[in-house]
């Protein structure tokens, strides 16, 4: 069985510059998720960052906004209007689409502000997306929301089950709007499985990490060293015919052992996910092998 793609968010790798995310990541083989916020806001500096990345044979395969939500969230809490920040997204589209065409800009719903009122963010998000995916797809790219998991409620998103985002797809109703899967924030939802089934090709790429009971709300794991049941969840993914990249998503801060205060261990740490993550897939049959 051949491996699928491996690749490395530059989230992972928040506390390094954007040379040293280029030497590990081509050192590895692997494909590289682009966080906004490591590239230069110069049209010509950021066409020099990409030279880079290019001289170093790295395939960008998504797209992190520094403004990702509709609404308010806690990783970005202004502007507060959504018309504002949809063009905010669009901005960032318009920035990097010259550069990496294609790929899936990662996206969610937001819902700070609104007093709980799922309702009105809805339909808010329901008009902004359809706006923001006519205008990547005149980019050529595409976009993807992220159901985040239930602690996230009502302050980064309303979507806090993967049905619920496979939802605002089918009402958004546009072919370049699909799914960003995230196992840590979506794997203890009911049925899972048969979700991820059901959304088939509009899962445009899929996010690993590992879960154990987090410290802090950045404490996430390395591949194999928590609970996901990995080999299940993929084995779910493997058939929809999904061949978008997997991509390592590790948050590691405000706890003890934090491998964002570490350069060493967090490189360990994406070494032995990689290796987990390629170990599974030589076997042949990488589902009953990778996880628990």
């Amino acid at each position: 069985m051949t491996t699928p793609r491996f690749a490395i968010s530059q989230l992972t790798t928040t506390p390094w510059p954007l040379t040293r995310d280029l030497e590990l990541f081509a050192h590895l083989n692997a494909d590289i998720e682009l966080a906004e916020m490591k590239f230069d806001k110069d049209a010509g500096k950021l066409a020099e960052q990409f030279a880079q990345l290019n001289a170093h044979g790295l395939r960008p395969v998504s797209l992190q906004p520094e403004v990702r939500t509709i609404y308010p969230a806690t990783s970005a809490l202004e502007p507060a209007d959504p018309a504002e920040r949809t063009a905010l997204i669009k901005a960032t589209i318009d920035r990097f689409a010259p550069f990496c065409t294609g790929i899936p800009v990662i996206t969610n719903t937001g819902a700070l502000g609104q007093s709980g009122n799922e309702a009105e963010v809805w339909e808010g998000c329901i008009k902004h997306y359809r706006e923001l995916a006519d205008h990547a797809a005149d980019q050529g790219l595409s976009i993807a929301i992220e159901p985040l998991s239930p602690p996230m409620m009502s302050r980064d998103s309303i979507l806090y089950t993967f049905m619920q985002g496979y939802e605002l797809v089918q009402a958004v109703a546009r072919e370049n709007v699909g799914l960003c899967l995230d196992l840590y924030n979506s794997w203890q939802d009911a049925d899972l499985s048969n979700a991820i089934r059901l959304a088939g090709d509009r899962i445009f790429l899929t996010q690993l990490s590992d879960w154990q009971r987090p410290r802090s709300y950045f404490d996430r794991r390395s591949l194999g060293d928590g609970i996901i049941p990995v080999n299940r969840l993929l084995a779910a993914v493997n058939e929809t015919g999904y061949d978008g990249p997997y991509v390592l998503e590790i948050f590691s801060s405000d706890v003890p052992g934090a491998l964002w205060e570490d350069d060493d261990a967090l490189e360990q740490a994406i070494l032995r996910s990689k290796a987990r993550f390629e170990e599974a897939w030589a076997t042949g049959d990488a589902l009953a092998n990778l996880g628990i």
